[in-house]
């Protein structure tokens, strides 16, 4: 029986300050309450707890998801304890250890007068790695189409404005009071990206110099302006199609450089960024994949 963090017992009424005041105006006024699922005019908030994580799921009444909040007690990272109901990924590598009490902010919001009519480019631009390893064709022909969309991968409907930034501030003060650093783990370059404008710095130096290198290299290609940042994040994305060099966008190739985050079924290595100010607080690590494919773009480079 695993003891219960504080982070499981965090209560209603903390949940509501961390829900920013425009998710109010969606979902109405409170109607009733059936095991932790709060019923509102015209949506619905749904808590779900384990003995390590809150989860808060905010949609409305005909199910568009508004917000989906977790938050997560990082105690059990990196060893093979952790098995937590609510976890939807993996945190079992030595990278992923924490030498103090740590918390990770998982954040998706979405505005549901915004959502994105349904097709087969949506479906792309929603899961492209369902499609990477398939018919090698379709993929660039949605790829070339999502590129100019001005949306940024895994998106399904532009984000509704303020929540995410608000709730990462209000759990980062609801951790202080717990006594708990914050970090969060970005799964794409413009979700890192943002983060990185918004007091969060990598923890590893390693997959920082990595993402530096990328940046330099976008100052090469002609990218539209008006969505500079959606378009380096599906040149990111490009970089695992395995037919990239023999495609008609291998001017897009990274030399062998990627988003740092990795994993191939058995091997990960997660992308951890912590409070700039705190970083002392955390160990740099060294990711083996990340590490070799630096080493192999700077060695490039010298024989050049």
């Amino acid at each position: 029986m695993k003891r219960e963090s504080p982070v499981s017992k965090i209560s209603y009424e903390e949940v509501l300050k961390l829900l920013h005041p425009s998710i109010f105006e969606l979902i109405g006024a409170l109607k009733g309450v059936r095991d932790e699922i709060y019923y509102f005019d015209h949506g619905q908030i749904k808590i779900d707890r384990d003995f390590n994580t809150i989860q808060i799921h905010v949609s409305t009444k005909d199910n568009k998801e508004i917000v989906f909040f977790k938050i997560r007690d990082r105690r059990f990272d990196g060893t093979p304890n952790f098995d937590s109901p609510l976890n939807t990924w993996f945190y079992n590598s030595p990278y992923d250890i924490v030498n103090v009490k740590t918390v990770e902010l998982s954040r998706y919001s979405r505005d549901p007068k915004l959502y994105f009519p349904n097709s087969e480019l949506m479906d792309f631009m929603c899961e492209p790695f369902n499609y990477i390893f398939g018919d090698p064709k379709l993929f660039l022909e949605l790829w070339e189409n999502a590129f100019v969309t001005g949306h940024y991968p895994g998106q399904s409907a532009l984000p509704l404005k303020g929540a995410a930034k608000y709730f990462t501030l209000k759990s980062i003060e609801l951790a202080d009071k717990l006594g708990y650093e914050v970090t969060v783990s970005p799964s794409h370059y413009y979700v890192a990206k943002g983060n990185l404008k918004n007091g969060f710095c990598f923890q590893s130096s390693t997959q920082e110099r990595e993402f530096n290198e990328l940046d330099k290299m976008f100052s090469e290609f002609a990218l539209d302006e008006t969505m500079i940042e959606q378009q380096k994040s599906w040149i990111i994305l490009l970089q695992k199609f395995p037919s990239l060099l023999e495609s008609r966008f291998s001017h897009y190739w990274l030399h062998g450089l990627e988003y740092p985050l990795y994993y191939d079924g058995k091997t990960v290595e997660n992308v951890w960024l912590c409070q700039k100010g705190h970083k002392c607080q955390f160990n740099d690590f060294i990711p083996e994949k990340c590490l070799a494919r630096l080493n192999k773009y700077e060695t490039s480079r010298i024989k050049k």
